[in-house]
């Protein structure tokens, strides 16, 4: 995934890498709500 990015990064530029990274941060923070919510309903 990285390589790719990064050759995407350099072909559409820098504003694309930062659209990336943006959607890699919510999919990291979705997940991470998931799991919260998964635990939450296996202790509960």
């Amino acid at each position: 995934y990285i390589p790719v990015s990064l050759y995407l990064s350099y072909y559409y530029g820098y504003d694309f890498f930062n659209l990336y990274m943006l959607f890699l941060s919510l999919a990291i923070t979705s997940l991470s709500l998931w799991l919260n919510v998964r635990f939450y309903c296996f202790t509960d």
